[in-house]
């Protein structure tokens, strides 16, 4: 049986095995604190950033930001942008690989 899944959602994501769920769990209650401070970073800059910048500047490691941002643009509270071309406004990572910059929406 399939499971749906309500994108709005609050809770940690989890794959469904024991130790997924138990670290689901025991995250729930500092998913707020964990978004309060990728949307606080992102105020901040001058020019949004990306996630590898968002690890940098909150020191939060790399999973953690990416479900934080995740969960974020699923909110509509942060967003990617565009340029007049159309592209998508991106930024070198640290590994040199182009990474799409966030914004707030209301920013």
């Amino acid at each position: 049986m399939n499971e749906q899944f309500s994108l709005f959602d609050d809770s940690a994501p989890h794959n469904k095995t024991h130790t997924s769920i138990e670290a689901a769990i025991e995250i729930q209650p500092h998913l707020n604190r964990l978004e309060q401070m990728v949307l606080d970073a992102i105020k901040d800059s001058v020019d949004g950033l990306t996630r590898d910048e968002l690890t940098k500047v909150t020191n939060l490691g790399t999973p953690t930001i990416c479900a934080r941002c995740n969960a974020l643009l699923k909110k509509h509270e942060i967003k990617a942008r565009f340029d007049e071309e159309g592209k998508k406004i991106t930024r070198p990572t640290s590994s040199g690989r182009k990474a799409e910059v966030l914004y707030l929406v209301n920013g």
